[in-house]
């Protein structure tokens, strides 16, 4: 069934602002001590500075399952369990936790577009949890569509400090820019990042980025002559995650804001982005979920051919092969109706070889199907919104839930326009819609 545009408009509103949630709670119980077991690498405090419980806390069912939900969120490891025991008239909250293997010098692959050959392939260094601390390391060098290298840290979470984060990435890449498919531009981008994070509780963060980026053009795009253009970067997030998984969510609420302003190196022009990403998760049954977002982003100022803001591109959109809209501002709204095929099931290699045995527990498995529609438009500046010219994509989509890899999902999309003949296929890694 296709749904007009205005309809689906209608109901997108509709969801949004009603939500709500039902939670049947065991009596509170109080918490005389807490032991984690089976953290070998990662150090207690990564697990414990994740949860609101204390020794002496009083916690009800809820509680339990929140800081059983949140450790898991670290993506740390394969399993978590949390639960109470009793021992000598004495309540301890037990953590239980099976590590994943943190260290990957693996081949890299991505598939960055809708066509067979926008593919890159490569190797890639990265390292989870490093030194037990949850700092995330990552060198890559790829090839294929774009070529390039890449190097980034990340540590969410600063040892010492009452919840600051920070991040640094150094990226520089080179491509053909293409035409109605054709190649036509040679261009290259170096792009370094500094980041600084502040949590608030357990919902709640603020970034703040700085950085810089280096364009190499050979046409007319260019704003200085040469074609060497360099531009300096701030941004300020805000997010609010009340989600109760990161990866398909079955219940709660998702916000990021952002501001954006690029300010010329050569010449007295400034650039601003601002942009939001709202999302609702509302359980209809155990197994069903129906979700909701909208994201919209718009620019002020001069806009580089090389820097607009496109949908299908900055804004992916579902239903469509080949869709690169140039606008000053973009905007989405999508729905999608989740039924989990497979609940999470956990997988243990009991015939293992000793050396191999630790890190063959606990492999999470899973399944789901969905049904999606989006609609989407791209307009320039001062122009009005024009129900008519509303993009519209709809279909279905698997999603696997894989040890390590998280969830791997399939989009089978259509559209109005081009029907059932052009069907648009899409994979998409770590998707948490």
């Amino acid at each position: 069934m296709n749904i007009s545009p205005r309809m689906f408009v209608a109901l997108l509103v509709c969801f949004i602002c009603y939500s709500f949630a039902l939670a049947i709670n065991t009596p509170p119980i109080r918490i005389d001590g807490i032991q984690i077991v089976g953290n070998d690498i990662t150090k207690d405090d990564v697990i414990l500075r994740e949860i609101m419980i204390l020794p002496g806390s009083w916690v009800d069912s809820a509680d339990i399952v929140e800081a059983e939900l949140r450790i898991t969120n670290l993506n740390l490891f394969h399993r978590v369990e949390c639960f109470p025991i009793i021992r000598n008239d004495s309540t301890i909250l037990a953590i239980a936790v099976t590590e994943k293997w943190y260290i990957f010098p693996l081949p890299y692959a991505n598939w960055v577009g809708p066509n067979p050959g926008d593919f890159e392939y490569g190797f890639r260094y990265a390292q989870d949890n490093f030194r037990g601390w949850n700092r995330f390391l990552v060198a890559t060098a790829w090839s294929g569509s774009r070529t390039g290298i890449q190097g980034m840290i990340y540590d969410p979470w600063i040892r010492g400090t009452p919840g600051l984060g920070a991040l640094a990435q150094i990226q520089y890449e080179e491509w053909k820019e293409e035409v109605d498919g054709e190649p036509v531009e040679d261009r290259r981008r170096l792009m370094t990042i500094l980041g600084i994070f502040k949590r608030f509780g357990t919902e709640i963060t603020l970034r703040t980025f700085v950085g810089g980026h280096r364009w190499l053009l050979d046409s007319s795009d260019a704003i200085t002559r040469n074609g060497n253009d360099h531009w300096y970067t701030s941004r300020f997030e805000y997010q609010r995650d009340r989600r109760d998984l990161i990866e398909l969510p079955h219940r709660g609420d998702y916000i990021l804001l952002w501001f954006e302003m690029n300010r010329s190196a050569d010449v007295w022009i400034n650039r601003y982005v601002t942009g939001v990403d709202a999302r609702q998760y509302l359980p209809l049954a155990k197994r069903w979920t129906l979700s909701a977002g909208i994201i919209a982003i718009g620019s002020d100022g001069l806009d580089p051919e090389y820097m607009r803001l496109r949908l299908g591109n900055t804004i992916p959109m579902r239903g469509y092969r080949d869709l690169s809209i140039p606008g000053g501002f973009i905007a989405k709204g999508g729905m999608d109706l989740r039924w989990n095929v497979l609940p999470i099931h956990y997988y243990t290699w009991r015939t293992a070889p000793k050396w191999l045995a630790k890190h063959t527990r606990n492999w999470k498995y899973g399944a789901s199907v969905s049904l999606f529609q989006e609609i989407g438009q791209s307009w320039e500046k001062n122009a009005p919104l024009q129900s008519r010219r509303l993009l519209n994509g709809y279909g279905a989509a698997v999603s696997f839930s894989l040890p390590y890899v998280n969830v791997l999902r399939f989009d089978l999309g259509f559209n109005p326009e081009d029907g059932f003949s052009e069907p648009a296929f899409r994979a998409w890694l770590t998707a948490a819609y």
